[in-house]
């Protein structure tokens, strides 16, 4: 156990030194440029699983920006039907059959039985781990032969006899043939075979020990196998024609549900923008005509 919370501790040290080291000066004296975070829409799946879904998802909006550009009518019933044809060329506007929409936490409880299959019972692990405490931690009695461990400035040493109990004041404990070793010498798993306490304390550390690698296997393997399950699920589903979209599995036409108002809207806004800006310029046209009355008597002239 202590070899593996060394390798543990060393594998930590390992993976986090990129993080505590610091950094080599620049001998040119250069500020270093801070890195900008890259931008990502918000209706996007970053990972790269998702690669099909992303794809659908730009090429719908592509569409929509196309049509946008094009200055077609996208209120009109005909344009939209276009738009439904266009995207029906990549991906099913409305899949015929139902995708497997069950939760995160559904399609973990379906695995349960396969995980308790390959770490059954933790009691019985408990037990087992008690036991094994209890042995490698026991509690000495009166006149039974001990090998103790103890530290005398910075060496460790150990000693052999029979344990005949504490000492005066129970500072030390005393061995035969009349060996006194004081109390605050002794080492921990040592102090462990006297104190009821520290026996009690090492045990149920062990145990703990055993429990937590058990319940860290265990989460290990469930989540492997919930991996490989929604893996499955994603592909399955894509394969019909369903496009993941902030967690949720939705068809092409919910998207362009979503996304066709907006540039509806923006539409409209640049038509209105457009109309103002040309009465603006007929205005002005119109002004600079009035308060020019000789040039418009001289246009009139040649044209006559």
């Amino acid at each position: 156990m202590r070899r593996f919370m060394t390798l543990s501790l060393l594998t930590s040290a390992v993976l986090c030194g990129s993080v505590f080291a610091q950094e080599p000066e620049n001998p040119n004296g250069e500020q270093k440029q801070e890195e900008k975070p890259r931008y990502v829409p918000k209706d996007k799946i970053t990972s790269q699983e998702y690669k099909v879904s992303n794809e659908r998802i730009d090429k719908i909006q592509a569409l929509l920006q196309k049509y946008y550009d094009e200055r077609k009518d996208l209120e009109n019933s005909s344009v939209v039907s276009d738009l439904r044809r266009d995207i029906q060329a990549f991906v099913p506007v409305a899949p015929e059959k139902k995708a497997d929409t069950r939760s995160l936490i559904a399609i973990k409880d379906s695995l349960k039985d396969q995980v308790d299959k390959e770490f059954p019972d933790q009691d019985k692990l408990k037990k087992t781990a008690e036991a094994e405490a209890e042995k490698k931690f026991p509690l000495a009695e009166r006149n039974q032969e001990v090998k103790v461990y103890y530290k005398r400035g910075r060496r460790i040493y150990s000693v052999t006899g029979r344990y005949y109990g504490f000492g005066y004041g129970g500072k030390s404990i005393t061995l035969s043939p009349r060996k006194n070793i004081p109390w605050f010498e002794l080492q921990p798993e040592s102090k462990a075979l006297f104190d009821k306490k520290i026996n009690a304390e090492l045990r149920k550390k062990y145990v703990d020990e055993k429990l937590a690698v058990y319940n860290r296997q265990r989460m290990n393997y469930s989540e492997k196998l919930f991996a490989t399950e929604f893996a499955r699920i994603r592909k399955a589903n894509e394969q019909l024609g369903y496009i993941y979209q902030n967690g949720q599995w939705v068809t092409a036409e919910m998207i362009l549900k979503q996304k066709l108002p907006e540039k509806i809207r923006l539409a409209k806004e640049r038509a209105e923008k457009e109309r103002l800006e040309r009465e603006a310029r007929e205005k002005a046209k119109r002004e600079a005509g009035g308060n020019n009355p000789e040039g418009e008597q001289k246009k009139d002239d040649e044209e006559d």
